[in-house]
C-alpha cells in the first residue's frame, strides 16, 4: 500500500527501509480500514517514518518505544500559535504516532501498556488510604452510623456490623450455605458465621461440612 500512497519510487523505497519499513505498511493498512482519509493516511507514515529515522540517531531500537519515548519525541516540535489554535500547535510530523505505536505492539515488538486502574478504583484506593488515615474500621463504622442516621434506620447499635449482619441473614434466608456466607464475611470459624446470621450453630452443626484447617 506504500507504494500506492506516495507516487516517487524513491520516496517508496525509502520509506520501506529498516527500522520501520515493514510495520508502515501494516500502520497504513490499519489506518485505511479505520477508514482514515488518504492525505491523514500518508501524513502519518511520513511521521512514523521520521521518528524511525529519529530511533536510528539516538541508537534506540524499536523495542524501546514506549509512550513516554513518544512523549519525549514529540516535545522537541514547539508549539505554533495561531488564531485557529490559540492554545498551540505541533509540527505533524509530530501527530499519529500512537497508532504506530499500537500496531508495533500488536506485532510483539513493544511491550503490551500496563492495565492502569480505572478512574473508580483509583478513586477507591484513595478512599480507603484516606479511611486508614482517619481510624480504619472505626472510621468506617463512623460513616455507616451517620448513613443509618439519615435514612431514618433505628438499630440498637448501628454501625458496619449491621451490614455485614444483614447480608448473611439475607444469604443464609436465600439459601446460600454456612461456607458462602463465611467467604463473603472474611470469616475463619463457621461459629463466627453464625453469631452474624443469629443461626442456631447447633442445630446446624450436623449438615455443616468440617472448615478446612479450622474448627467445625
Amino acid at each position: 500500500m506504500i507504494e500506492t500512497l506516495f507516487a516517487r519510487a524513491s520516496s517508496s523505497a525509502r520509506l520501506l527501509e529498516p527500522p520501520l519499513g515493514s510495520y508502515l505498511e501494516s500502520l497504513a493498512q490499519t489506518l485505511q480500514g479505520q477508514s482514515y482519509s488518504r492525505e491523514v493516511i500518508r501524513s502519518y507514515v511520513y511521521a512514523a517514518h521520521r521518528f524511525g529515522e529519529w530511533l536510528n540517531k539516538q541508537g534506540l531500537p524499536l523495542s524501546a518505544v514506549s509512550d513516554q519515548l513518544i512523549s519525549r519525541y514529540i516535545d522537541q516540535f514547539p508549539k505554533r500559535i495561531t488564531l485557529a489554535h490559540p492554545y498551540g500547535q505541533r509540527s505533524k510530523l509530530a501527530h499519529g504516532l500512537g497508532h504506530l505505536l499500537l500496531v508495533l505492539r500488536q506485532a510483539g515488538v513493544v511491550a503490551a501498556a500496563k492495565q492502569l486502574p480505572s478512574p473508580t478504583e483509583q478513586w477507591l484506593a484513595r478512599y480507603d488510604k484516606y479511611l486508614n488515615q482517619v481510624g480504619g474500621k472505626v472510621a468506617i463504622s463512623h460513616i455507616a452510623r451517620r448513613a443509618l442516621q439519615r435514612a431514618g434506620i433505628a438499630v440498637t447499635h448501628p454501625g458496619a456490623h449491621v451490614f455485614r449482619h444483614t447480608v448473611a441473614t439475607e444469604m443464609v434466608r436465600g439459601g446460600a450455605s454456612f461456607h458462602q456466607v463465611a467467604d463473603v464475611l472474611g470469616h475463619e470459624s463457621l461459629q463466627t458465621t453464625a453469631i452474624y446470621a443469629k443461626l442456631d450453630l447447633d442445630s446446624l452443626s450436623q449438615l455443616a461440612l468440617p472448615w478446612p484447617g479450622g474448627e467445625q
